[in-house]
């Protein structure tokens, strides 16, 4: 009412009541109503527009939207982080993904070194090339994607 120079302290204390007892009608209504942030702004909507505030209801409208917009996520958006702040659930994949791959500290691969140099045919040391290659090229995509 402020913003728009249309209204005094008693009118916005009205309007205010009448949201109040929309709210309390809803609950009377249906037990099961939770009152939560959309609603209660959906009912003052209303409320203003009952009031003949349709000045104030537009701007409240447009002022919501605004809102709204900002408060948009885009996980796909092109960045090199994700915050945990602007994404708190996926928090929960941190470790997974640490761990989702394999570091050459974790495993002693000299005896497989050793089997590959001595126990295998040229066919099978080429099967096995290609396959690490393929392996490879897969873990660069996918990190490549994140």
């Amino acid at each position: 009412m402020q913003a728009e120079n249309h209204g005094t302290l008693a009118d916005a204390k009205t309007v205010a009541e009448m949201v109040d007892a929309r709210l309390n009608e809803k609950v009377v209504e249906d037990p099961s109503f939770v009152r939560d942030v959309e609603e209660i702004q959906d009912v003052v909507e209303e409320m203003l527009m009952e009031a003949k505030f349709l000045d104030v209801a537009k701007s409240y409208i447009l002022y919501r939207e605004k809102r709204n917009q900002s408060r948009k996520r885009d996980i796909f958006k092109k960045r090199l982080n994700l915050k945990p702040h602007e994404y708190p659930e996926l928090l929960q994949y941190v470790d997974a993904v640490r761990h989702s791959y394999w570091i050459h500290t974790e495993f002693n691969f000299t005896s497989d070194v050793q089997n590959f140099n001595v126990d295998i045919s040229p066919t099978e040391k080429s099967a096995i090339k290609n396959t690490m290659l393929a392996i490879a090229q897969i873990e660069v995509a996918v990190k490549s994607f994140w």
